[in-house]
């Protein structure tokens, strides 16, 4: 099972590595923020259509939701709480923060996924988080540990997620040894040359 689980969450790492920038704006960690109390809900009546992510430990995680599928994991320690939940109350300038959640309820544990580091991957709520962005990461391999972890690594249609191919142990090896050492960008700075 942990095969069907890393390759799905190579897929999704591909997938994240080419989509547009995320849709909320991470900011200061509480212990920069000093945030002594939950901002209020916002009354202006604007809508905001938040990606299902959670914040902890100054890493950005977003919900592994893959046309219904749930792969098996076995959950470890509890890592945290989420403290604030954001759909249906945080306007669209709210600058989100650690303990933040787009959909789960303030008080939520977050656990470790054993197996994993909690740089990837973290449970909450009943459901998979993997790793999104992460600011003290330098490079790929920092952002997604997972060398020595991946068993195979298929291409998959973007139009209806139908298995094209697997790549040959030779060029799985290539592959990820040359996606690893790529940098990590901002992906709002790739715009800017457009």
């Amino acid at each position: 099972m942990k095969r069907v689980l890393l390759t799905c969450l190579l897929i999704i790492f591909v997938s994240v590595s080419t989509a547009c920038e995320t849709t909320h704006k991470t900011g200061a960690s509480p212990a920069q923020s000093n945030r002594t109390s939950l901002p209020e809900c916002d009354t202006t009546g604007v809508i905001v259509d938040w990606v299902d992510f959670l914040i902890i430990n100054d890493i950005t995680y977003e919900g592994f939701h893959r046309n219904g599928e749930e792969p098996e994991y076995e959950k470890g320690k509890e890592i945290g709480v989420t403290s604030f939940k954001l759909d249906d109350c945080a306007s669209p300038d709210y600058i989100s923060q650690n303990g933040d959640a787009a959909y789960l309820e303030a008080g939520t544990p977050i656990y470790e996924v054993k197996g994993y580091p909690v740089e990837l991957m973290v449970e909450a709520g009943g459901s998979l988080y993997i790793a999104e962005r992460n600011e003290a990461a330098e490079t790929v391999a920092d952002l997604y540990p997972i060398k020595g972890k991946v068993k195979d690594l298929h291409l998959l249609s973007t139009e209806n997620d139908s298995w094209i191919s697997t790549f040959t142990k030779e060029n799985k090896k290539a592959f990820l040894n040359e996606l690893l050492k790529l940098e990590v960008v901002d992906p709002s700075s790739l715009r800017n040359g457009w």
